[in-house]
């Protein structure tokens, strides 16, 4: 996965629905190196806490 295409694409990802980012995940999650599965992990759960933050409002 080249760095420079994921950079910046946050607030589009953060758009879709989460039944799709999951679709997404799964089907790319065989081919994402190690390195970046570990981070994509971490940005999606701190997508799931924002959103359960911004539920709790």
């Amino acid at each position: 996965m080249n760095p420079a295409i994921v950079a910046g694409k946050q607030d589009s990802w953060a758009k879709l629905p989460p039944a799709q980012r999951e679709e997404l995940l799964q089907a790319f999650r065989e081919e994402i190196p190690e390195r970046w599965r570990k981070r994509l992990e971490a940005y999606f759960l701190s997508l799931a806490a924002e959103e359960v933050k911004d539920a709790d409002k």
